[in-house]
Formats: C-alpha cells, structure tokens, sequence
C-alpha cells in the first residue's frame, strides 16, 4: 500500500473508531422533557434548569424557584405559577394562554413572542422583562408591576391593565384596543404609533 492510501485508511478508520464524523463524544440532541416533579412542582427549586420545547400543559409550579430557568418554546397552558420566583427565566415563544401567574416575580425575564392570551399576572412583578412581540391579550394584569418593562409590537387587547405599574416601559406600536387602563401608571412610558383603546394611535399616550 503507498503512502497515500495508507494515510486514507487510517484516516476512515478513525473515523468509525470514534463513532462517526462528529466522534462518539458528540452530544446528542436533548429530548425535550418537563422536570422530574412535573406536574407537581410546587415549591421546587428548578433554577437554571432547561426545559425548552418540554409540554407541561396544567403544571403546578406554584412557589417554585426558576430563576435563570429556560422554558423557550415550551407549552405550559393553564399552569400554575403563583407566587413563584422566576428572576432572569425564559419564556421566548412560550404558550402560557390561561396560565396563572398572580404573585410571580419575574423580574428581568424573557417573554419575548410569548402566548399569553387570557394568563393572570395580577400583582405579577414584571419588572425589566422583555415582552416585546408578546400576545397578552385579555390577560389580567391588575395591579402588577411592569417598570421598565418592553412591550414593543406586544399585544393587549381587551386586556385588564388597572392598577398596574408601567413606569418607563416601552409601548411602541403596541396594541391596547379595548384594554382597561383605570389607574395605570404611565409615568416616563414611551408611546410611539400605540393604538389605544379606542383604537386611536398616539405617540404621547393613551
């Protein structure tokens, strides 16, 4: 055998001894899967976890601790999120339609393109969250706090906003048709082509 074919041969012989071009040491793809508590979390320390694409429709998470925890494309519809604290989560295309998290605190977190028609946040703390794109219309935000908080292009039609804090957050070219707004606190909150709920647009508040 000349030179060159015996370097050829050594080198597809390593190949299969290493168990493929990527080698046997490749991770595999990660099936998407809920949590070992799961669809009891209640109380549980779920911080950092990764649970993106995973189904847990109905969960309960209540008073669970996930913070930093990753719950990209997951589908948590109806599940229960009260009073948990989920500082630095993510949600980033996320069903949560019907889901509860009154009590939560979230700070800081990723809703981006998130389903979240008809979720309870009442008394939520959204603050510096990211919600841009985010579809919460008729969700319940009654007196929660979304300081700071992005909500570019998000929509809340027929949403109920009372009471809720919206300080310096960014509503631009949101969607607030139909919403209740009594007593929200707008201070500092930047409106740019914003349909309010009379369906006007306003890039000085509705």
């Amino acid at each position: 055998m000349n030179k060159k074919k015996l370097v050829s041969a050594l080198a597809a012989a390593s190949v299969v001894a290493s168990g493929g071009i990527l080698g046997a040491s490749s991770v595999a793809a990660k099936k998407p899967s809920p949590p070992s508590c799961f669809p009891n979390c209640q109380g549980a320390n779920l911080s950092d976890g990764d649970y993106r694409k995973a189904q847990m429709a109905g969960g309960n998470f209540s008073g669970a601790t996930l913070s930093g925890t990753s719950m990209v494309k997951a589908t948590v519809n109806g599940a229960n999120f009260e009073n948990a604290q989920g500082i630095g989560a993510s949600f980033i295309k996320a069903k949560l339609q019907e889901s509860i998290l009154t009590g939560a605190n979230f700070n800081g977190s990723f809703f981006r393109k998130a389903q979240m028609q008809g979720a309870n946040l009442s008394g939520a703390n959204l603050s510096g969250s990211v919600l841009k794109k985010a579809n919460l219309s008729g969700a319940n935000l009654t007196g929660a706090t979304l300081a700071r908080t992005a909500l570019q292009h998000a929509t809340l039609t027929n949403g109920n906003l009372a009471n809720a804090d919206f300080t310096n957050a960014n509503f631009s070219y949101a969607n607030l048709t139909g919403a209740n707004l009594s007593g929200a606190n707008f201070t500092g909150a930047t409106f740019k082509k914003t349909i309010c709920p009379d369906g006007s647009k306003t890039n000085s508040g509705c």
